[in-house]
């Protein structure tokens, strides 16, 4: 223990100075972590959005359930990229023809349609997000993704 010249011990201003500081230093911490799982939510929302998308060029345009596999198969690769994220898993529940707007929160969009004589499929998503063991961390607005294929009708290649 370190006295002073006086012969005072200084171990009660250590404490002191480690009481303030400790606890804003780990709101720091705890902020930097939370704001770290949004920003990597967000990128991993929009990849399941944009790989949704591409999953669609896989389907033969003129089946006869066309609609129905691709519905299909985006709502399984949504299920797989956000499976462990702490994000609401949202559902396409029909497919149509063009997309305006944003998609509402906690919901998901699949867009199939032509432009310039070329199939465009879009996917629109929106999870719930919600801060994992925080209460206090103000809401964020909705967690957003988008992916687009243009696939070429003639001969299916595909461009971005």
């Amino acid at each position: 223990m370190k006295k002073t010249a006086s012969g005072v011990s200084q171990y009660g201003a250590t404490l002191i100075e480690f009481a303030l500081v400790l606890p804003l230093f780990l709101l720091l911490v705890i902020g930097i972590l939370t704001y770290g799982i949004a920003f990597a939510t967000q990128q991993i929302v929009q990849h399941a959005a944009q790989r949704s998308a591409e999953v669609v060029t896989r389907v033969d345009p003129l089946a006869d359930d066309y609609n129905d596999v691709a519905r299909r198969l985006v709502n399984e690769e949504l299920a797989y990229w956000l499976d462990f994220l702490p994000v609401s898993k949202p559902e396409v529940e029909e497919v149509s023809g063009f997309c305006s707007g944003n998609v509402p929160a906690d919901s998901a969009r699949l867009c199939i349609g032509k432009e310039s004589g070329r199939r465009v499929i879009r996917v629109d998503l929106a999870p719930a997000f919600e801060f994992p063991l925080t209460g206090y961390i103000s809401e964020l607005e909705a967690i957003r993704g988008t992916g687009r294929n243009v696939v070429a009708t003639d001969d299916g290649s595909a461009s971005s």
